[in-house]
């Protein structure tokens, strides 16, 4: 089943509502079929105004206790909208969300009756203000989703128009799209305009993939890039499209098999291994651990997190930490005896080289969940032990220092 995620948006506010007055309140036609609300609309020539919520949903209560409770908000959508409202698990609501991609609650939905597209999107709960701002929009034919998404592909293809359009999407919570958008419109552009301050923001602010073509000319001619932007702005983006791209294989489970995509794998391996970037070395081995784990080398991947844990790795010590638990709790359960003594001694040396008692804590854990899962039982509670020991004396967890 696809996971399901709630999202607060917060715009840079918290949800209250600017505005007190709460006499009045939106008026959603609850106990109508998703047709009765089409042919309603069609009748009125209004948008549909659909909220896509869950009973469990937190910023969707307060969306309809203290802001479509307002006279401002009320009055307003009552005359542009015909206004409905489907739990998302239930009924006619299961249907509406696969229907229309709904994956965050609450989703604010605008849709044209006729043609049933959504015009405008609204991903997460904002306060009066904001909610005004996007009731307005999506009834504004060239500045709504629908209506910004057609000036584009028409060929309005500029900066602003860009900025805008990626605005929208984000509002709407589509990540993939911002990402597609913008790297079409940065393939367009020479390298030269590319470095231009508001096309050089756009790459910044919205590509994350760093196998993406625009990216690829950034590594490709980065000392162009840095005397044009900024040495520091070029490394901080690259290193952070590297570290996406590394963790997003850090979890991954051995099953299924096709959740492992082998070829970006291949792809993201040759481009860090050809980089002078700083971070490189340290994405490369977390990008090989990831592959030994797929393809169940698990003494590979002992060996590569040895060599992470020994060696001064430059890269972020909280990933480094990250790194280190998550493939040694991925040997939790393995019955090899070589494997098991293997990953005992790893964890071991862990301990060791954390300096710091706080550092060595979560490790004792860890090692108590490996013995215990390899039947040691007095092992495991002789490392449960000494980490009961270190909290007694003042250690808590936190993120070593690796290397």
């Amino acid at each position: 089943m696809k996971k399901l995620y709630f999202i607060l948006l917060v715009t840079g506010l918290v949800i209250t509502t600017g505005a007190t007055a709460q006499n009045r309140k939106i008026v959603f036609d609850e106990n109508k079929s998703w047709q009765g609300v089409i042919d309603k609309a069609k009748q009125a020539r209004m948008i549909i105004f659909v909220d896509c919520y869950t009973t469990w949903c937190g910023p969707c209560k307060m969306l309809d206790k203290n802001v479509f409770t307002n006279d401002m908000i009320a009055d307003y959508y009552n005359e542009h909208f015909v206004n409905a409202k489907y739990d998302m698990e239930k009924g006619e609501g299961v249907m509406l969300k696969d229907k229309y991609g709904v994956s965050a609650f609450p989703t604010l939905l605008f849709i044209d009756p006729v043609t049933q597209v959504v015009i405008h999107r609204v991903a997460g709960a904002g306060t009066v203000e904001y909610m005004m701002e996007q009731g307005k929009i999506a009834t504004d034919p060239a500045a709504n989703l629908k209506g910004i998404k057609e000036r584009y592909e028409a060929g309005e293809k500029n900066a602003r128009t860009l900025s805008e359009y990626v605005s929208v999407l984000r509002r709407a919570s589509m990540s993939d799209e911002i990402d597609n958008v913008t790297v079409e419109y940065l393939n367009g552009l020479t390298d030269e305009q590319m470095m231009k301050e508001t096309n050089w923001k756009l790459y910044e602010s919205n590509v994350v993939d760093p196998l993406a073509e625009p990216s690829r000319r950034v590594f490709a001619k980065r000392e162009a890039f840095e005397q044009a932007v900024g040495k520091d702005r070029v490394g901080n983006k690259l290193g952070s499209t590297l570290m996406i791209a590394v963790n997003g294989f850090r979890n991954k489970e051995p099953e299924p098999v096709d959740n492992f995509d082998q070829k970006r794998y291949e792809a993201l391996v040759s481009l860090l291994s050809e980089s002078d970037d700083e971070l490189a070395p340290f994405c490369l081995i977390q990008l090989q651990t990831a592959g030994y784990a797929q393809h169940r080398e698990y003494g590979k991947m002992i060996e590569a997190v040895h060599t992470v844990v020994e060696q001064d790795y430059p890269g972020p010590q909280q990933l480094k930490s990250i790194y280190v638990m998550t493939y040694l709790t991925k040997l939790v359960g393995r019955k090899d005896k070589q494997l098991q003594k293997k990953a005992t001694e790893l964890v071991d040396f862990v301990i060791v080289a954390a300096k710091d008692p706080s550092d060595k804590l979560p490790f004792y854990l860890i090692k108590a969940m490996l013995l215990e899962s390899y039947g040691d039982t007095n092992g495991a509670e002789e490392a449960k032990a000494a980490a009961q020991k270190l909290r007694e004396n003042g250690a808590g967890p936190r993120m070593m220092k690796v290397g």
